[in-house]
């Protein structure tokens, strides 16, 4: 394709890993620290204005697992930790 022309490049966006959930009340009611392992999905999309100037951005939903079986198996369920994120941001292309 050529370079002269602005491309806007959408996709989807999914990842999995360590979601890590820590907060500090100083009446130590709420005081959360833990790990889970979680999933993420969503979408996002980057535009470019110059052939080498662009901005991204994206929109994913977390949510945590939970190993709801107490044996030697490992079962997942959903878990009670859960949010959206956005991000915009410059990309660079050479």
């Amino acid at each position: 394709r050529p370079r002269d022309q602005h491309d806007l490049v959408p996709g989807p966006r999914g990842g999995a890993g360590l979601i890590r959930a820590s907060a500090d009340d100083p009446d130590h009611f709420f005081d959360v620290d833990s790990n889970s392992f979680g999933l993420n999905v969503g979408g996002g999309a980057m535009f470019f204005f110059t052939d080498n100037f662009g901005l991204r951005g994206d929109v994913r939903y977390f949510r945590s697992l939970d190993d709801t079986d107490s044996g030697d198996d490992v079962d997942f369920d959903f878990g009670g930790l859960r949010f959206w994120c956005g991000s915009v941001g410059a990309t660079f292309r050479f």
